[in-house]
C-alpha cells in the first residue's frame, strides 16, 4: 500500500537502458516497469545499459523490491463503566506485538494521543488503534468502544413510623426502585447490611439508606429511609 519509488532512483547509469523478465536477458524492453505495492513479496527487475558511443551493452544487474506484509490490526475489547468508576489504561484492552498510534477516526488520520479515560460524566467514545511492526508497516486500526453509564436515580422512599407493638410493614414497601435493591446502615454507603427487618419492640429511631443497580451495574447515590418507633403514653 506505500507509494513506491520511480525505479529509476535506485540505477546509477550513463547509457540507455534496457529491461528484461530475467537474468537471462528475456523480453527485453525499453519501457521503464513500475513498482506495486499492492501485494506483499520479492520482486526482481532485470536491467542494462547500452554505450552510447559503441552499442555495447553491460552486463544485466538485478533490482531486488521487498513489499513487506502488513501486520494483523490489534486485538482489542471494549470498556464500560459507570460514572465515578476508577477506569483502567485503555492499553489494557489492547493485544499487539508492534508499537501502538492511536487515533480519533476510523479511517486512521487524524492521530491523537493515547487516550486517557474520564468516568466523570456519561459517554460514549471510539477510539482506533494501529500497530507498526519492525519493517515500519502499519497496520489496519481496529475499534476500542469506551462507555461510560450514567447513574440511575436514587430510590424514591418515605419514612415510617409506628407505636411500640405495631406490626410493622416491609421496609422495601416504601422504595420505588426499577433495579436492584442494596441496603446500608451509613449515608455514605459502604457498611452494606441485609434488608433492614423492622422491631417495634421498644422506641427506637433508626435512618438506613438504600441504592438501586440497574441493568448496567450502576449503582445509585443512596437515600435514606427513617424507622421512628414511638414509645407509648
Amino acid at each position: 500500500g506505500d507509494t513506491p519509488v520511480d525505479i529509476l532512483s535506485l540505477v546509477t547509469a550513463s547509457g540507455d537502458l534496457t529491461w528484461y523478465s530475467d537474468d537471462q536477458g528475456s523480453n527485453a524492453s525499453d519501457q521503464t516497469p513500475s513498482i506495486d505495492t499492492s501485494t506483499a513479496g520479492e520482486f526482481k527487475f532485470y536491467v542494462s545499459q547500452d554505450n552510447d558511443n559503441n552499442d555495447c551493452e553491460s552486463a544485466i544487474s538485478t533490482i531486488t523490491i521487498t513489499v513487506n506484509a502488513l501486520p494483523d490490526a490489534p486485538g482489542t475489547d471494549d470498556l464500560e463503566y459507570c460514572v465515578g468508576d476508577t477506569p483502567a489504561d485503555i492499553a489494557s484492552v489492547v493485544t499487539a506485538s508492534g508499537s501502538l498510534t492511536w487515533y480519533s477516526d476510523s479511517g486512521a488520520t487524524q492521530e491523537i494521543n493515547k487516550p486517557s479515560i474520564s468516568t466523570a460524566s456519561a459517554s460514549d467514545t471510539t477510539y482506533y488503534v494501529t500497530q507498526t511492526d519492525g519493517n515500519s508497516c502499519e497496520s489496519e486500526p481496529a475499534a476500542v468502544r469506551v462507555i461510560v453509564n450514567a447513574l440511575p436515580d436514587a430510590p424514591g422512599t418515605d419514612d415510617l413510623e409506628y407505636c411500640v407493638g405495631d406490626t410493622p410493614a416491609d421496609i422495601a414497601s416504601v422504595v420505588t426502585a426499577s433495579g436492584s435493591l442494596t441496603w446500608y446502615s451509613d449515608s455514605g454507603a459502604t457498611q452494606e447490611i441485609n434488608k433492614p427487618s423492622i422491631s417495634t419492640a421498644s422506641a427506637s429511631d433508626t435512618t438506613y439508606y438504600v441504592t438501586q443497580t440497574d441493568g448496567n451495574s450502576c449503582e445509585s447515590e443512596p437515600a435514606a429511609v427513617r424507622v421512628i418507633v414511638n414509645a407509648l403514653p
